[in-house]
C-alpha cells in the first residue's frame, strides 16, 4: 500500500502545536522550580524555634535608655539642673542646663567622670563669673565656647 503524503500546512499546524506545548512546559516547569526554590530557601532560613532571648536592635535600644537614665539620675544627684536631655546623632547626649548653656555627653566615656568634669568646669567658671553657650565634653579635652 502506498503511503499518502501529508499535506505541508497539516505537518506545520503540527510542529507549531509541538513547539506551543513544548515551550510552555518548559515555562511551567521553571516557574514550579524556582517557586519551590524560593520556598525552601526561605524555610530552611528561619529558625525552627522562636528564641527566648532579645534581638540586638531591641538590646541596643534598651541600653540607650539606660544610659539616658543614669545620665538624668546622676545630674539630678549631682544637683546639675538640667531642663531636657536629647540623643545625638553622633553617638551623644546633649542636655540643656537651666542656666543656659548645652554640654556634649559622649556614650562611649563614663558618664561619671563626664559629670565629674562638668561640675569642675562649672565651678571654675562661676568663680571667674563667666557663662558658656557649649561645652563639649566628647573629646579629652573639653571643648568650650563661652559667651560673649
Amino acid at each position: 500500500m502506498l503511503k499518502k503524503k501529508d499535506h505541508p500546512r497539516k505537518r506545520k499546524r503540527i510542529v507549531k502545536r509541538v513547539l506551543f506545548f513544548s515551550v510552555f512546559t518548559v515555562g511551567l516547569v521553571s516557574f514550579v522550580s524556582c517557586c519551590a526554590y524560593y520556598f525552601i530557601s526561605v524555610k530552611l532560613n528561619q529558625p525552627l524555634y522562636l528564641s527566648p532571648l532579645a534581638s540586638m536592635k531591641f538590646v541596643q535600644a534598651s541600653q540607650e535608655d539606660k544610659k539616658i537614665a543614669v545620665l538624668k539620675s546622676e545630674l539630678t544627684k549631682e544637683n546639675i539642673a538640667f531642663s531636657k536631655i536629647e540623643k545625638a546623632n553622633d553617638s551623644g547626649y546633649v542636655v540643656q542646663l537651666q542656666k543656659g548653656g548645652s554640654v556634649t555627653f559622649s556614650s562611649q566615656k563614663d558618664i561619671i567622670t563626664q559629670i565629674a568634669s562638668l561640675q569642675y568646669i562649672l565651678s571654675h567658671l562661676t568663680m571667674e563669673d563667666r557663662q558658656f553657650t557649649r561645652l563639649d565634653l566628647r573629646f579629652e579635652k573639653p571643648v568650650i565656647v563661652l559667651k560673649k
